[in-house]
């Protein structure tokens, strides 16, 4: 029987949606924070190239020396604090004349993380830091800010004005405390779950708001830590206005913050548009496949940005027949991939987050199994792990997107009969691979396989899902939808 296809297939976009706050920073490599600096491969030199406004050191006192360390058993006796900060701060700030870059006109918040008792601690560091008041000094480029085990607040004051402490959010300062208080920071987990894909959702986003609102009345800067850590993530944080963006990607974070002023584009020439002939659109023949291509991000806006990229032209506006979709979340004006995809697999709003599910939780058939009754063959290519909330919203049935592995294994109870994209490890934790295996599907795990499977198939390929304009062509061209169909 020749059996008509199905086709779904999500392009990863990539764009960001604007939080509810707009910034109110400019922001730069001056509100890069080095998390765990002393982890990358060459600690205080990365950060100090990538012009990082924040460091961050863990510090051991032994024996009369501070030693940088994440835990104990890894302190090694050439790891110093003197040996990786101190000395190279200091020769910085004295070539720089004064200054800790010497093409910055901003300093350097050092944020010292005290990993042993205060009482024992912070005698050698301020003994230490005192040696070279010009750099730590309270007129000096260097803002040393401590963490950690730090003192009680009532002691706060027992200690140099150069020296302060990292405070945190929930706790009730005196004014006088407070004067000493040079940075809050607190757990990003604290106030929600969010994996940084999509959008944080509206409760956990209103408490997250509230609490940089209310460090930012009390006159100080905040820091997340234990944020995801991707563009995504990045933006969203910088939309709410926090302060430090935390960080141990700290090439990218730094490469992304100094191409802001950038990032905005105008192409000089438009594009040259395709003129279509229109031969048969709109025909009564029989159709025999039907493709779906979901453009990630996709909504008016974006279009609406391409078009007037383009001065007002797109291939998109040469179709004779184009309809309005609304897919927003059935909690929330603005959705996420999740909702968006489930209204467009099920026909039915959710809320953010969820995955073929309605807002209670229960499971929706989606296209897949709804056409199975006509033996209608269905497929899935994501340009993106296939687990992502686009695709996964054909397939799945989950409460939360961040399910990975419940949404792997939800692939063995639908009809789909061939699965192309990423996502392989959360397949092969599940043991999807060996039970698809036994119901007859063949498995490739790299794009070349491609000609050589016959449906029904899984082709995985972590390697080879990367950004659109590096995706290898014969992810989309090996095989035509006719080949396809083969049996």
């Amino acid at each position: 029987m020749n059996k008509q296809l199905f086709w779904v297939l999500p392009v990863w976009a990539a764009v960001v949606s604007p939080a509810a706050a707009q910034p109110r920073i400019s922001y730069s490599p001056a509100q890069a924070h080095s998390h765990n600096d002393y982890e990358q491969t060459i600690p205080f030199w990365q950060a100090y190239g990538q012009i990082f406004g924040s460091i961050e050191a863990d510090i051991y006192a032994r024996n009369g020396q501070l030693y940088v360390a994440h835990d104990s058993a890894n302190i090694i006796p050439a790891r110093t604090l003197e040996a990786l900060y101190i000395k190279p701060l200091v020769e910085k700030v004295r070539s720089n004349k004064g200054r800790v870059y010497a093409n910055a006109s901003y300093g350097l918040q050092w944020l010292i993380d005290l990993k042993t008792p205060a009482r024992v601690s912070l005698p050698i560091l301020i003994r230490a830091l005192s040696a070279y008041p010009e750099v730590f000094g309270s007129k000096g480029p260097v803002k040393v800010v401590v963490s950690g085990n730090v003192p009680p607040t009532d002691q706060f004051s027992q200690y140099p004005d150069w020296l302060q402490f990292d405070g945190r959010p929930e706790v009730a300062y005196t004014p006088e405390q407070l004067a000493h208080v040079g940075l809050i920071s607190q757990a990003f987990p604290s106030y929600t779950r969010w994996n940084g894909k999509g959008l944080i959702v509206k409760k956990e986003r209103v408490r997250i708001q509230a609490v940089i609102e209310q460090v930012h009345r009390q006159g100080k800067k905040i820091r997340f830590w234990a944020t995801p850590d991707n563009i995504n993530t990045w933006k969203t944080l910088m939309n709410m206005g926090v302060d430090y963006i935390n960080t141990d990607q700290i090439a990218s974070l730094g490469q992304f913050l100094r191409q802001r002023q950038t990032a905005e584009y105008q192409h000089p020439t438009p594009h040259t548009l395709y003129q279509p002939t229109y031969r048969n659109n709109d025909s009564r023949s029989r159709v025999r496949n039907v493709i779906l291509l979901i453009g990630d991000g996709m909504g008016l806006a974006q279009i609406y940005a391409g078009l007037t990229a383009n001065r007002g032209g797109l291939n998109l506006a040469k179709l004779l027949n184009i309809g309005f979709s609304k897919t927003s979340a059935a909690d929330t004006y603005i959705t996420d991939s999740a909702a968006g995809a489930t209204a467009m697999a099920t026909g039915q709003k959710t809320n953010n987050r969820a995955i073929g599910v309605d807002t209670l939780g229960n499971p929706l058939p989606a296209i897949p199994t709804l056409i199975k009754k006509w033996n209608m063959v269905s497929g899935l290519i994501s340009a993106g792990s296939i687990t992502d909330a686009t695709p996964a919203a054909f397939y799945a049935h989950q409460p939360d997107r961040m399910f990975e592995r419940e949404i792997a294994s939800d692939f063995l109870r639908n009809p789909v009969e061939v699965l192309i994209g990423g996502g392989y490890r959360f397949f092969k934790e599940q043991n999807v691979m060996d039970t698809l295996r036994q119901q007859g599907y063949e498995i490739g795990t790299e794009f070349d396989q491609l000609e050589s499977l016959k449906r029904p198939f899984v082709l995985l390929d972590d390697q080879s899902v990367v950004a659109v304009k590096k995706r290898p062509e014969r992810l989309f061209t090996a095989k035509s939808s006719k080949d396809a169909a083969r049996p």
